[in-house]
């Protein structure tokens, strides 16, 4: 199991143990961006959004690079196409904030509290792109 923590700064987990092998910063950041989003991102947007300053032919390739480095250490956990990336939550693939979301609805005290538990920092402390 793949579980993505959002709150503070990214870190992704696999079977309780800290995952490494991430390219960049920024390859955190995607993953962290596109688990936020809950629907399919353009590649062209996500391409200009973290690669605004290169040439589209560049920014394109960049992401292609990204989101292939995630889509191996993640198996499973990203729907990616020609013109779309996406973060497919399920029990493989889990995200704090999805679990906190989930804690929160429930509404039960013991809830809140691992809610509250679950919330080490601002979403995405730190990240820059």
């Amino acid at each position: 199991m793949f579980y993505v923590r959002l709150f503070g700064f990214v870190q992704v987990e696999r079977d309780g143990v800290p995952l490494d092998g991430f390219e960049s910063e920024k390859a955190l950041a995607l993953l962290g961006y596109l688990a936020l989003q809950h629907r399919p991102v353009a590649r062209r947007h996500l391409a200009g959004l973290f690669w605004g300053e290169k040439s589209e032919t560049r920014a394109l390739s960049n992401l292609r690079r990204v989101l292939h480095n995630l889509a191996h250490l993640l198996p499973g956990c990203l729907e990616v196409t020609r013109h779309t990336a996406e973060f497919s939550p399920s029990e493989r693939c889990r995200t704090d904030t999805e679990h906190c979301a989930a804690l929160l609805a429930s509404g039960r005290l013991a809830d809140l509290a691992e809610a509250v538990r679950l919330y080490r920092a601002d979403l995405m402390e730190g990240m820059s792109f």
